[in-house]
């Protein structure tokens, strides 16, 4: 049997700058971080067609392409199991493709280096299937750990960040996740309105890029407090890049959170819902905990970083 797992990541800013047209016009900046949360697979062969999505598909369809000499009478059947909810915002359906990619590379033996495995994963997400987003997500779960990622009209350029364990430490004691409950519509939504209004609103597009590389500065510097207060900063001009991203109730779990002794957060992804990441002092987590648990009807998610991208592995 076959295995492979992909982490998920959180975004902490530059998100949208990595989607076209703006990356290739303007060149993006994204900054995340990926997490012990993950999707991970097996493939086996078999003698039964197996029905499959539309993702899946195209991916079993590359590698046969490239394998012409799989024996026609050969299938695949595959199990997932992810320990996250579908469309939240952690970019779970690159993640997907980039942990199936491992599969059949260690299935056929083929060598990939990371940069090829995301470009592919892109390929086949956002142009074999149409599928609407940005560029971060395939690149952040195949690198893994902390990466600042500029992206051009040509090859995108993934910097890793070496941060110090007490920094990174620091960091994890200070944030927390929660699941608010699945986005209204889908990110595609959010996405497509961003493509279609992003040059009347380049001065947000701008500003998220600039808070990106001062946050990468801040983390580097081991200074967590200038990091959360522009974590929060580019999470408030993000908002004004699409309608979707927030709405009333997002707002209002928000400053409930605040008003618990949170000092700051974002969603992670497109918006909309899914993912809420908060910062708050050690001496006021459990409050905000508490808040958002038993009164916003949230669930709290625990992590800590993942330093490795995806894998795979041959199993007895």
């Amino acid at each position: 049997m076959i295995m492979a797992k992909a982490p998920v990541r959180i975004s902490f800013g530059g998100g949208g700058t990595d989607v076209e047209p703006y990356c290739s016009e303007y060149g993006g900046i994204t900054l995340n971080a990926t997490i012990n949360h993950y999707i991970v697979g097996s493939l086996e062969f078999c003698r039964e067609r197996q029905e499959y999505d539309e993702l899946t598909q195209a991916v079993i369809q590359h590698f046969l392409n490239k394998n012409p000499g799989i024996p026609k009478h050969n299938f695949f059947k595959i199990n997932v199991y992810s320990d996250i909810p579908a469309g939240s915002g952690l970019g779970s359906s690159s993640t997907y493709v980039v942990m199936l990619i491992k599969l059949f590379m260690e299935a056929f033996e083929e060598k990939m280096d990371d940069y090829e495995i995301a470009a592919l994963a892109y390929k086949i997400e956002r142009l074999d299937c149409g599928m609407a987003g940005g560029k971060q997500d395939q690149y952040a779960t195949t690198f893994g750990g902390f990466n600042l990622t500029e992206w051009h009209k040509g090859s995108p350029v993934v910097i890793p960040l070496k941060i110090s364990r007490s920094t990174i430490n620091d960091l994890e004691s200070k944030l927390s996740l929660f699941y608010i409950g699945p986005r209204e519509g889908n990110s595609a939504d959010i996405i497509i309105s961003q493509q279609k209004e992003y040059k009347d609103k380049l001065v947000y597009y701008d500003g998220v890029k600039m808070l990106a590389t001062k946050m990468k500065n801040s983390l580097m510097w081991g200074d967590i407090e200038s990091f959360i207060k522009q974590l929060t900063s580019s999470w408030e001009m993000k908002k004004n890049l699409a309608d979707k991203i927030s709405n009333t109730r997002i707002d209002n779990i928000y400053r409930g959170a605040l008003s618990h002794g949170a000092t700051g957060g974002k969603l992670t992804g497109a918006g909309g819902g899914g993912f809420m990441m908060l910062a708050s002092p050690l001496g006021r987590k459990e409050d905000v905990k508490e808040f958002m648990v038993n009164q916003a009807g949230c669930y709290h998610f625990p992590f800590s970083f993942e330093y490795k991208g995806a894998q795979s592995w041959k199993s007895q």
